[in-house]
């Protein structure tokens, strides 16, 4: 005899039913996960940032021309991580005249910005407490507020600077 085999319709329907819920609780579980690619984006805007603050600048004398600047950099022209003040009061000067939307821009950067400068103890003020964003600050110890900003990523690199034959950290903070 030839047995055929037989589907009811109520083992298909269940089984049809286990077999969509699975999928939909997958797909949302994926599509719930963060999206990496505004942390990546944010990361790679202030890896960017802090190249170009510890170059020279393009041009290397940007400072004495503001208009002409490409790319402020905040270092002594051929030297090995030298805080130059004068470039520093160029850039302090350039946000301040220019805007800080303009300063985000000649650094290719879509995230806001802000750095300041810390010796082995404290954070110490060099021409003024914070340079970039303003936000406020401790008078007393420069050291910034956070708290102040709202960002849903926030992304800290320190770089090591010679300021005064001394070795200086610049913390460089990016957000979004």
């Amino acid at each position: 005899m030839n047995k055929k085999s037989q589907v009811w319709s109520i083992d298909f329907i269940a089984g049809l039913l286990i077999f969509v819920s699975v999928m939909v609780i997958s797909i949302n579980l994926i599509s719930s996960m963060e999206n990496p690619g505004n942390y990546e984006a944010l990361y790679r805007d202030a890896v960017h940032l802090s190249d170009a603050l510890i170059t020279d600048g393009s041009p290397s004398d940007w400072s004495n021309n503001i208009n002409s600047t490409v790319i402020p950099g905040l270092m002594v022209a051929n030297s090995t991580n030298r805080l130059d003040l004068v470039k520093l009061a160029a850039l302090d000067k350039l946000d301040n005249n220019i805007s800080y939307a303009r300063t985000k821009t000649l650094f290719h950067i879509t995230g806001d910005y802000m750095f300041f400068f810390k010796n082995s103890t404290s954070s110490i003020k060099i021409l003024q407490c914070i340079h970039g964003y303003k936000l406020t600050y401790n008078p007393v110890t420069c050291v910034p507020s956070l708290d102040s900003t709202k960002y849903d990523d926030l992304i800290k690199i320190d770089r090591i600077l010679i300021y005064n034959s001394t070795l200086v950290t610049m913390e460089i903070y990016v957000w979004q």
